[in-house]
């Protein structure tokens, strides 16, 4: 049922973010609400669960990409749009795609286009997700495979901790294995592993984090 003073009940809320985030929020607010100024305020419109298609559909427009993100994690998100995350481009877009192929409506069509994806943390949620094809996830396996023997040689057991690390370590794009390299949760395996790096970049901020950290290169 629609607030009679809508003004009133996001006050009674909080405000525009806490009327946004309300689990009892109806979709005449949150119609109100996605059309903000505020980024967080649109941002907590996409994650509510109670945000209905049309809602959903107009903030896949936004031009704010934590918006997106929102978007594409919520499970109300219809699987045209879904499919039209999973195709945005461009490592800006990464995040938003692995939004996608967390999501648990995320239909094996998506999954599909999303196992082809170069980018690390896309393909670690594609495998993860029971809806993803089993082509999908023969095409996979053999990246699955390589990613553990390699953890294993570095001591290393099991896939689920390990994987996304090993995975963005041969990331196609060096800036993201630049990140990698200089990160200070980046496991020491890893960091010497990037300190072989094709991009010198790469190499030199590997070289550095491990002498932070009191290492030999």
């Amino acid at each position: 049922m629609t607030p009679k003073y809508p003004r009133i009940w996001i006050a009674a809320h909080g405000g525009p973010v806490g009327a946004a985030c309300a689990v009892d929020a109806p979709p005449a607010i949150l119609r109100l609400l996605a059309r903000d100024a505020d980024m967080f305020v649109r941002m907590n419109v996409g994650v509510n669960p109670n945000a209905p298609v049309d809602v959903l559909r107009y903030l896949a427009g936004d031009v704010n990409n934590n918006v997106l993100e929102a978007v594409a994690g919520n499970t109300n998100t219809p699987p045209d749009v879904l499919r039209m995350f999973a195709k945005a481009e461009g490592r800006g877009n990464a995040r938003l795609r692995e939004y996608v192929a967390m999501n648990p409506n995320a239909t094996a069509d998506v999954l599909d286009i999303l196992s082809k994806d170069d980018s690390g943390g896309v393909l670690f949620e594609v495998a993860k997700n029971p809806n993803t094809p089993r082509a999908a996830r023969e095409r996979l396996a053999n990246i699955s495979k390589s990613v553990r023997e390699r953890a294993a040689s570095h001591g290393r057991v099991g896939i689920e901790h390990h994987a996304r690390a090993w995975l963005r370590a041969d990331d196609p794009d060096w800036r993201e294995r630049l990140i990698l390299a200089g990160g200070a949760s980046t496991s020491e395996e890893v960091v010497r592993y990037l300190t072989k790096d094709a991009a010198p970049d790469v190499r030199n901020a590997a070289v550095k984090e491990l002498r932070r950290r009191g290492l030999e290169p």
